[in-house]
């Protein structure tokens, strides 16, 4: 028969080691819950600044080609004004050498590379763009991989905590029934 200081001692033991185990189990659940919640928030925050990014790169080359197009019409409109003060002038615009035909070609030259500084200029921000976007869908990939390794982290400490806690709750049992009986003995209650 189990005398009632060392039942006590080791009841009061036993569920203290396990109420404590087990808080501290559910708080590392819910720590690695949270940190998953969090880092999926994150990552769709990512996410749609990617998609920003993509739609932005899509504006710039929609801009850039309307730029090019609006250069060349400039261009093309310059070269016939100037054919035709040269020509109002009496000048012969059909001649292939000498300074009518100099001031054309570079006329056409200057545009034709305004043209073409538009067309790599845009080349340049869509692809900043895009490069923004992959990165950014990159940190949304890893983040929400970050999440999830947290939960599991979370799970396994809780386990590990649970496992603990079960050797603990023995332990102090058995600590605690072990004390109730030096107090018995001290003081002479049973035998």
């Amino acid at each position: 028969m189990c005398d009632p200081v060392s039942g006590t001692l080791a009841v009061v033991s036993a569920v203290t080691a396990a109420v404590g185990g087990g808080l501290t189990a559910y708080s590392q659940q819910q720590q690695g819950k949270a940190a998953n919640q969090a880092a999926r928030m994150q990552a769709q925050q990512y996410a749609d600044q990617a998609a920003t990014a993509h739609a932005q790169a899509q504006v710039a080359q929609i801009q850039g080609e309307h730029e090019a197009e609006r250069r060349y019409r400039i261009l093309s409109q310059d070269i016939g004004s100037m054919y035709a003060q040269f020509a109002g002038n009496g000048l012969d615009v059909t001649a292939s050498g000498g300074t009518v035909a100099d001031a054309l070609k570079t006329s056409v030259s200057e545009g034709l590379a305004d043209v073409s500084a538009i067309s790599a200029n845009t080349r340049m921000n869509v692809w900043g763009h895009l490069a923004d976007a992959t990165q950014l869908r990159n940190q949304s990939s890893i983040t929400a991989f970050q999440g999830k390794t947290a939960q599991q982290a979370g799970t396994l400490g809780a386990i590990g905590t649970g496992i603990g806690t079960i050797g603990s709750t023995v332990s102090a049992g058995i600590s605690g029934a072990q004390a109730g009986k030096n107090v018995n003995k001290a003081f002479g209650w049973y035998q």
